[in-house]
């Protein structure tokens, strides 16, 4: 290969590194992962009936969906999933002073179980909250969807919608 080649190879390739590891910088820009909003909901949204009180049951759970491997999880309803969806397109705002530029933050609180586990997947607590929903928008295929769960730390909400 020429020079120019390799370094333009080498420029798109450090390109789509970067675009990958640093996320979106708006929220609803499009994204080429079209599995991202469904990860999001194997690992967010709870899809089995058992004791939401239970730590055991929520043990089982979480090993049973292969989620051991992050220490601190967040759960919604089923219910929940269609207000989540909804913060993207239209009725979220973007952050003020985002960390990334693709959160946005639900109008509305909504319920949720925060479950923290160890390293060999037994859990260490189990809380439910009330709380403003953070998430990560991405266009996906044609429609702005959630792709990340971003802690709730009192983020402030811009005048801009999410969509």
């Amino acid at each position: 290969m020429k020079a120019d080649e390799m370094n333009l190879v080498l420029l798109i390739t450090i390109t789509f590194t970067l675009a990958l590891v640093h996320g979106n910088n708006t929220p609803c820009a499009l994204n080429l992962d079209n599995n991202a909003f469904y990860r999001f909901v194997g690992r967010h949204i709870v899809n089995n009936n058992f004791n939401r009180n239970s730590k055991s049951d929520w043990q089982m759970y979480i090993r049973n969906s292969g989620l051991c491997g992050r220490f601190y999880q967040s759960f919604f309803e089923p219910g929940y999933l269609g207000s989540i969806m909804q913060i993207c397109q239209g009725y979220g705002h973007q952050l003020i002073n985002p960390r990334v530029g693709n959160l946005c933050i639900s109008p509305n609180t909504m319920p949720f179980y925060y479950v923290v586990i160890d390293n060999n997947c037994v859990v260490q607590s189990l809380a439910s909250y009330r709380n403003h929903v953070v998430v990560a928008c991405d266009k996906l295929v044609n429609q702005c969807l959630p792709v990340h769960f971003e802690r709730y730390t009192g983020q402030m909400p811009d005048v801009s919608p999410c969509m």
